[in-house]
């Protein structure tokens, strides 16, 4: 199977956001899939000493601790020249993920050449952009299948 690039920034929420983001990472996915970029734009809550930290503990990490806080493009453009993989994933710090979820993604990229983009799922997304008719059906075990074979089986936008 392929391999994916992680680019993650992050401005502080530390405790609240980037901590649970690498733990619930590395609980749900094979770490041999996957490289992990984090662009720390110029935290002040102590998050580049805990990144250095983790950096120290998985092998597939970099950490780039910007003096400055570049904002979210340059910042995603330092993560993406820096990416060595077949699939690049841009994720927010605040994301918690599920058993499988990257296998899956590879899956569908792999399979379907003509999807270039993926979008995760969600039930609170703002504006008028929600996406789950009956979220009761969707659990942290199989809203990703679910939600996909949908959308395949009607030729829909793959949003997952």
């Amino acid at each position: 199977m392929k391999k994916a690039s992680l680019i993650v920034l992050c401005y502080n929420q530390l405790e609240n956001a980037t901590k649970p983001f690498i733990e619930s990472l590395y609980k749900h996915t094979n770490k041999e899939l996957f490289e992990l970029i984090i662009i720390n734009n110029n935290s002040s809550d102590g998050t580049d000493h805990y990144l250095n930290k983790i950096q120290k503990i998985y092998d597939n990490i970099q950490v780039v601790n910007n003096t400055e806080n570049l904002g979210y493009a340059k910042g995603c453009n330092q993560g993406l020249k820096l990416a060595n993989n077949d699939f690049l994933f841009i994720l927010n710090n605040d994301l918690l993920f599920t058993p499988g979820w990257l296998e899956n993604m590879i899956e569908i990229l792999e399979n379907n050449k003509e999807v270039g983009i993926l979008s995760t799922m969600t039930n609170m997304c703002g504006q008028p952009r929600q996406k789950i008719k009956d979220s009761n059906l969707y659990t942290v075990f199989n809203y990703l299948d679910l939600y996909v074979n949908a959308n395949l089986d009607n030729k829909l936008e793959f949003v997952i």
